[in-house]
């Protein structure tokens, strides 16, 4: 989630509303979270591996009982490249100069 909050922070250059977004992606996905359509999508969905008392209690929930291990490589995976796409994002902004 921290990485997702620097990439939108890039865009947006306001901390507030990155917080903002980040829990509103959080208390959104807690509501819509046991829609139909979702449950068949929610192994792909990054929120639904901040459960951990699900995630830990009944592993074969989203992908068998190696949930945690691909939860985990899929959520770094993910911080990564948010991460890099903000590095490349900063470093080709032009910045202006005050002298």
């Amino acid at each position: 989630m921290a990485s997702l909050g620097a990439l939108i922070s890039v865009f947006v250059k306001r901390s507030m509303v990155v917080v903002g977004v980040i829990a509103l992606f959080v208390m959104g996905y807690s509501m819509i979270g046991n829609v139909s359509w979702i449950i068949s999508i929610r192994r792909f969905v990054p929120l639904s591996y901040l459960e951990p008392l699900k995630l830990f209690g009944n592993p074969s929930a989203l992908f068998g009982k190696y949930s945690i291990l691909i939860g985990a490589g899929y959520l770094l995976s993910l911080s990564v490249l948010f991460l890099l796409i903000s590095v490349f994002i900063i470093k080709n902004q032009k910045t202006r100069r005050i002298s």
